[in-house]
This record gives C-alpha cells, sequence and structure tokens, in this order.
C-alpha cells in the first residue's frame, strides 16, 4: 500500500531543508572569509616585499658605494706612503689621517659616500694585506699606527636599523643593509709584454702637450703610448731621446730583450731591434682595455739610444693606463690616461753610445688600483 504525505508533512520537510540549505550556505561563507584573509596576507607580503625589499635593495647599493669609496681612497693614501719611504707604514699619512678619510668618504662629507652614517657605529675598517685578507691581528684602522704589511683597506658600512613598512605585519619589523668594499694596491716590478693587460709599448716619463714637454707624468695625465712620430708626439724632442723618428713607433719587437729575459721588461737597461713591425702589434689588447675600461701595463722610458741597429732604452717603472679610444689605426697617435703608476726617479739620461748601466735604488713607487 502506497503512503500519502499529507499537507502539514510535507511543510515540515521543507522547512528542515531550508535549515539545512541556510546552514550549508553559511558554512560556505565561513571557508570564504578564512580563504580571503589567508590570500589578503599573503598578497601583503607581496606587496610589502616589493616595496621594503626595493627600499632594501637601494639601501644596499648606497652602502657599496659608500664602502668602495672609502676603501679606494685609504688604499691611495697607503700607497703614497709607500712611494715616498718605501713602506706603507709611515710617510705622507698617518693612521689618523687615513681613519678621517674612511670616516669622511664613507659618511659621505667628500664624494661617493652615503650622508647619514656614523662613522664610530655604521662603519668599521681594517688593513688587509696584498691579497686582500685583514693583516694578522686583525689591525683596525685607527687603532694608532699603520702596520707594515698593509696594501689595503677592508671597509664595511652598515646602514642604521630601520622601521619596515608593509613586511612588519608578516613578522619583519626591521631591517639593516650592509657592503664591504676592499681595496689593495701593488708595487709593479716588471711586465710582460705579451700578456692581455700589456702590450710592448712604452711611455716617456714626461708629458707632451702641443710640442711642448711638461713636468714628470702622474695619474690622470693623457699621454701617447705608440706614435709614428713617437720622438716628437711622445717624447717631445727631448735631448734624453737619441732615437730618430723612423728607428722606433713606440713599439718593443717580440722576443727581443737584451738581458736575457725577451718580453719580460723590468726597471733598468733594455733593448729592442730597430725599424718597422707591421702586424705583429696586439691591437685586440688596446680594443679590450678600451670596451672594458681595464688598465694596460706598459714601460716608461726616461731616456733612448740607438747602437749598431739596436734601440736601447732605460726603463724607470710602469704605467697602467685606460686607453682613449678603441681606434688602432697607426696613422694617428694612440694616447690613454694614466690610472695608476710605479717609478724610479728618473735617470739623468744616456749619452750616445753608452749603457745606462745600474739605475739608482730609489724607492719604486706604487700602482694604486681598486681591489
Amino acid at each position: 500500500m502506497r503512503k500519502i504525505q499529507t499537507g502539514r508533512s510535507m511543510a515540515a520537510g521543507t522547512q528542515q531543508q531550508r535549515k539545512r540549505a541556510r546552514r550549508g550556505a553559511s558554512t560556505r561563507s565561513g571557508q570564504a572569509i578564512v580563504l580571503f584573509a589567508v590570500v589578503s596576507v599573503g598578497l601583503l607580503g607581496l606587496v610589502g616585499l616589493a616595496i621594503d625589499g626595493g627600499q632594501a635593495l637601494l639601501n644596499r647599493r648606497a652602502m657599496q658605494a659608500s664602502a668602495d669609496s672609502a676603501a679606494e681612497a685609504s688604499a691611495h693614501m697607503l700607497a703614497a706612503n709607500f712611494r715616498t719611504t718605501g713602506s706603507p707604514a709611515s710617510g705622507l699619512y698617518s693612521d689618523t689621517d687615513i681613519s678621517k678619510v674612511v670616516c669622511d668618504t664613507a659618511t659621505g662629507s667628500q664624494s661617493g659616500g652615503s650622508p647619514g652614517l656614523t662613522c664610530a657605529t655604521d662603519v668599521t675598517a681594517y688593513y688587509t694585506d696584498a691579497s686582500g685578507q685583514r693583516v694578522a691581528g686583525p689591525v683596525a684602522v685607527g687603532g694608532g699606527s699603520i702596520p707594515s704589511a698593509a696594501h689595503g683597506v677592508e671597509v664595511t658600512s652598515r646602514d642604521p636599523a630601520h622601521s619596515t613598512r608593509f613586511v612588519q605585519l608578516v613578522g619583519f619589523k626591521t631591517a639593516q643593509e650592509a657592503a664591504k668594499g676592499t681595496s689593495t694596491f701593488s708595487a709593479v716590478q716588471s711586465v710582460d709584454v705579451t700578456q692581455p693587460n700589456s702590450g710592448p709599448w712604452v711611455v716617456w716619463f714626461k708629458t707632451c702637450n702641443n710640442g711642448v714637454e711638461g713636468a714628470w707624468i702622474k695619474i690622470g695625465d693623457d699621454v701617447v703610448f705608440r706614435s709614428n712620430q713617437f720622438a716628437a708626439d711622445a717624447a717631445c724632442g727631448d735631448p734624453a731621446w737619441g732615437i730618430n723618428g723612423n728607428g722606433f713607433k713606440g713599439f718593443l719587437k717580440f722576443e727581443d730583450d737584451c738581458n736575457g729575459h725577451p718580453n719580460v721588461y723590468q726597471q733598468g737597461d733594455a733593448c729592442s731591434s730597430s725599424g718597422n713591425a707591421l702586424g705583429q702589434e696586439p691591437t685586440q689588447n688596446v680594443v679590450n682595455a678600451y670596451n672594458n675600461q681595464t688598465p694596460l701595463y706598459l714601460p716608461v722610458i726616461d731616456s733612448s739610444y740607438k747602437q749598431s741597429g739596436v734601440n736601447h732604452f732605460h726603463i724607470v717603472g710602469f704605467v697602467a693606463i685606460i686607453p682613449d679610444s678603441a681606434n688602432t689605426n697607426p696613422s694617428s697617435p694612440w694616447t690613454g690616461k694614466i690610472v695608476g703608476y710605479s717609478a724610479k726617479l728618473p735617470n739623468s739620461g744616456c749619452p750616445e753610445g753608452q749603457s745606462c748601466g745600474t739605475p739608482p735604488t730609489y724607492t719604486p713607487l706604487s700602482i694604486g688600483l681598486a681591489g
């Protein structure tokens, strides 16, 4: 027998269905709110990472510029000491002088620093050896003296801790950025002209501008390092230059040094066969140095003479130059800016047909370049 449902029982069933529907809708609504809250926190974290992370990157760059500038400035001071006394520990600058330059440069009192830093809390510096490692101790800059082993300085700049804007909502309430810069100097005693960071070219020890010879070359000077008229364009007609225009064009012949170490030029006497050497110059070295803004290391000469078809030179040191152009057309002089140098005091000159002899034992100068 089939059971017939009355109107009252049907109404009750409909009411129960409505209650179950409302409970289901309420549950789904609660789940949506929870999901929205979770997604909102995630989105807020991403926004915070973009904003606070971008600010941290800018601060980090500022700290790196601060540390690099301070390290390079102080390394040049050590190099200056070495130039004048043969030791970085004494000379033109004291530990106090270097400490002040580190502080002023890193905090923005001089160009390249980061204004807002405080030396006592945000900047630290240590002396390093030639490899960039801290001198044993370690020895802090500002400690009272410069160690004799010092060949550079390591500087660390730290941005003061600051509150974050958005990421603090996900647990990161503060941030602090730091960066380290190290710069060293080295005393160059010889160059191998076959290497890609060198070449068989030379630089005259004095400046030459429009045919007028000037003072001893220094960092920042523009010099000729190769010319078909080297005697006029580079040596400026100096009487210590004793080779005519066709005998030397600023190019040392390969495998041709007279002291038993071909291609490796040291301070003192050197020689090279006279005449042209077309097609033998490693012009790509000049192109690469210009494009990459990396230096070429070249000998510096203060006198020359020619004997029995051989050009003789007196090398007083070396320069690091950045070429002014990638143009290696030999019809125009090749020039470059000096960014570092290593030299002895100039020789008085070599008389025609006589050897320069052993160079005087002056203290070598140093090349101060960022490490």
